[in-house]
């Protein structure tokens, strides 16, 4: 009797997840559209074989998006935008979402005057973007002294959070054709006592990093209270919103491609939502904005 019934739940599990894989926008039977793990600390998302196979250009020099962008498998190759970034955009009056989808499409208009689409193998995709930290409502740059730094990593430590808003932007080197996507996370860190802040500032590596916000640094690791969103997004890449963009560029099937559309594709950034990506352990690889807490 055991077994029939275990045999039964089996069963309806797996019908389940069937009528799941139909019912959510973005999967379908047959094609790796389906997110493995979202939280926190292990961030696999399943990239088509197709998409492993396309050029592509990385429109930045940090060794942590270099490292994500090969996590996922992608080929690539790096090309540096050199522009003052503190000019480009109004931090008084535009908001974060605005000023890094702004220097984003920037890096990619000094990068794809450099290129010669001609010479560049067929389908190259440029990707690039950025990231600001934002703090209790304002834009933290990258520390400028150890003073800045200081009191930036001071801020967090006595548990005020800290907001990541970043973007990514795609752009199909033939054509010219871009999409742009939005990220958002948020980070509460507490009790970092001062002589770990010292040698962080002593080190040298929190002034090449935005608010000097550096999860991944071990000395800072054991004071993380709370992380909403993906340890990828507060790094500087979401692999699953990169992923989209690509998609959305490259994907045949034209109803995945409204999907996308659908949820904020074409010239309006998609946002991807944090935290409310990886409740669950079965997920769309698509996410509609309004199911999520946007967190600046």
């Amino acid at each position: 009797m055991r077994a029939r019934k275990l045999s039964a739940l089996v069963i309806a599990s797996v019908c389940f997840a069937s009528t799941l894989a139909f019912q959510l926008p973005g999967l379908k039977r047959g094609r790796d559209f389906m997110v493995l793990a979202q939280h926190p600390t292990n961030v696999e998302v399943l990239v088509p074989d197709y998409l492993t196979r396309i050029p592509i250009i990385l429109g930045s020099s940090s060794a942590t998006r270099k490292m994500i962008i090969a996590e996922m498998g992608l080929r690539y190759r790096t090309e540096i935008a050199d522009l003052d970034e503190r000019a480009i955009g109004d931090r008084e009056n535009q908001s974060p979402e605005e000023i890094v989808t702004l220097l984003g499409k920037a890096k990619a208009d000094v990068i794809m005057s450099q290129l010669k689409p001609e010479e560049e193998a067929e389908g190259t995709l440029l990707i690039t973007g950025d990231q600001v930290v934002v703090c209790e409502g304002k834009i933290l740059e990258k520390p400028g002294s150890a003073e800045e730094a200081r009191s930036f990593l001071q801020k967090y430590s006595a548990g005020i959070p800290c907001g990541t808003v970043g973007s990514i932007v795609v752009t199909e080197v033939a054509s010219g054709r871009q999409v742009s996507g939005i990220q958002r996370t948020q980070t509460v860190f507490g009790g970092i006592p001062s002589d770990v802040i010292e040698r962080i500032v002593e080190e040298g590596e929190v002034f090449h990093t935005a608010g000097g916000l550096m999860i991944e640094h071990p000395l800072l690791q054991p004071y993380i209270r709370k992380i909403d969103g993906t340890i990828d997004a507060v790094m500087g890449v979401s692999k699953m919103l990169v992923r989209d963009l690509m998609l959305q560029i490259w994907e045949e099937d034209s109803s995945s491609s409204e999907d996308i559309a659908a949820a904020g594709g074409g010239d309006a950034p998609f946002v991807f939502p944090g935290r409310s990506a990886w409740r669950w352990p079965l997920l769309s690889s698509r996410v509609p904005e309004e199911s999520g807490s946007a967190i600046v």
